[in-house]
């Protein structure tokens, strides 16, 4: 016979009207072109963890405008300056006070006073297409209030809690260049960079004084394809150390490695992935505020090998592609 624990039993509800209203226009004149777009919106959030008699509301409203201008300098070639207002909002889980205990020394809860991140967003850049590349550098401005950020708390001497708290600014400008190259179908290859310069400001959580760091990452991605039917694929993720209220999280580098074999006019799809074929991928966390100095090291004891048979049933709608790219397990 099954018993409930009470201290490990929940209900948590939660309850999110959003009310919008939106409207874009576009005009071209020449080479200039330009769209811009508003969206106003209302809304209202209640939650209620019933097992601990813990209610809560909130509403919030805003306006959220977009502007994106291109210029037509050549044939190839375009500058293009935007600017948008994006808003994000916490998921369900970060809402949830209820404590759930990893393991006896660790506590994740979520907090109901969670505000949504509001994100201005400034990018200039220019975009060159030639006949089998592209070029896309951008330089760019991002300034987020109420981001959301991990926070740790020694409960006792045994004892921590994980939960989820809003900076009260988080800024990066930065440097982003796209590289595509296409040689035929045969060879499809994507470059992305990005060198940022980040401050993040938690005096709203006790911390004085603002942290700033260089960062950088990098993805790319390849695929050749010898044959209609046959396709070979290589991607890759780095990311440097990156900031937190109470410490940083260190480099991560993660490759892998995938094929697919389509047979009887693609009907029959066979995959094969590997992830984390060097065995490098790891989330590395520090720690180091008042009571607690922690370094927290999560790795695989092995990497994934995926292979699967897929079989298509009748014929596919129109826009639908069977040849899908290759999905890889990206966490440790």
């Amino acid at each position: 016979m099954f018993l409930p624990d009470a201290s490990k039993t929940y209900r948590f509800r939660l309850d999110q009207a959003i009310h919008a209203v939106y409207g874009t226009y576009e005009r071209a004149l020449g080479k200039f072109s330009a769209l811009g777009g508003l969206r106003a919106e209302y809304a209202k959030v209640s939650s209620d963890l019933v097992t601990g008699a813990l209610p809560f509301s909130d509403s919030y409203s805003g306006l959220y405008p977009t502007l994106h201008m291109a210029y037509q300098a050549t044939a190839r070639g375009q500058f293009q300056l935007n600017y948008s207002r994006r808003i994000r909002r916490p998921e369900s889980e970060e809402l949830n006070p209820f404590p759930e205990y990893t393991d006896p020394y660790n506590i994740d809860s979520g907090n109901p006073r969670l505000k949504p991140e509001s994100i201005h967003s400034y990018e200039l850049g220019y975009r060159h297409a030639g006949d089998h590349f592209s070029f896309a550098p951008t330089l760019y401005l991002r300034d987020r209030r109420n981001g959301f950020t991990r926070l740790t708390q020694a409960l006792n001497s045994t004892t921590v809690l994980r939960t989820v708290a809003n900076l009260a600014s988080d800024r990066s400008a930065g440097f982003e260049p796209v590289l595509t190259i296409s040689a035929g179908k045969e060879l499809q290859a994507n470059l992305n960079g990005n060198v940022f310069y980040d401050q993040i400001d938690a005096s709203n959580l006790g911390y004085a004084g603002r942290k700033s760091v260089v960062s950088w990452s990098g993805t790319f991605n390849v695929t050749v394809t010898p044959w209609t039917a046959t396709k070979f694929e290589l991607s890759s993720n780095y990311r440097s150390a990156r900031l937190t209220p109470q410490g940083d999280s260190r480099p991560s580098f993660v490759l892998n490695a995938g094929a697919r074999q389509n047979l009887l006019r693609d009907r029959i799809s066979l995959t094969f992935a590997i992830s984390d074929l060097l065995k490098t991928q790891r989330q590395d966390t520090r720690l180091d505020v008042s009571g607690i100095r922690q370094r927290v090291t999560n790795r695989r004891d092995s990497q994934i090998v995926y292979a699967g048979l897929t079989y298509h049933y009748g014929r596919p709608a129109k826009g639908d592609k069977k040849d899908k790219p290759i999905q890889y397990e990206d966490q440790p």
